[in-house]
């Protein structure tokens, strides 16, 4: 591998760890393989599983600490209850299915976390829903016609 596919494939597992939704299709463009591209995508979706859970509670408080909510604005706001309402319904498994191609993983593992999910269970459930996603818009991708980004730069 020269530099710039190193690159590449760092871009590709960046981008899969904020919105994965996008880095299938950024790999097929990237011209990886499909089994290149799986695996960029799984391991960089998960490598932003990992974080997110192991760091929630602290950028959370540095998210209250820098954004503070007045007291009078109550628990529960329209956005969270949104959530909460999805949370009762579907749980961990809902959200792990959904949260790759939806919500983003960041914001998935954060409710999770948040909700109480054991991080075995963030692990194993996002790492499924990851996979299903990577194979399914992995496949959808090689169809796609590649896009020239070349008179961009």
């Amino acid at each position: 591998m020269n530099p710039d596919q190193y690159l590449n494939a760092l871009l590709v597992m960046l981008t899969s760890s904020f919105k994965f939704l996008l880095a299938p299709f950024l790999a097929v463009q990237l011209e990886f393989g499909f089994f290149e591209g799986l695996a960029l995508t799984v391991v960089g979706g998960m490598i932003g599983v990992f974080v997110f859970s192991t760091f929630s509670n602290q950028i959370l408080g540095l998210q209250r600490r820098l954004f503070p909510v007045a007291p009078s604005d109550g628990l529960y706001k329209p956005k969270l209850r949104k959530y909460l309402v999805f949370w009762q319904r579907w749980g961990m498994t809902g959200t792990a299915f959904l949260s790759p191609v939806l919500i983003s993983i960041p914001i998935g593992v954060f409710l999770a976390v948040r909700f109480g999910t054991p991080p075995r269970v963030i692990y194993w459930r996002m790492f499924l829903g990851i996979l299903f996603w990577g194979v399914a818009l992995g496949t959808i991708g090689q169809f796609i016609p590649k896009i020239s980004f070349s008179g961009l730069w």
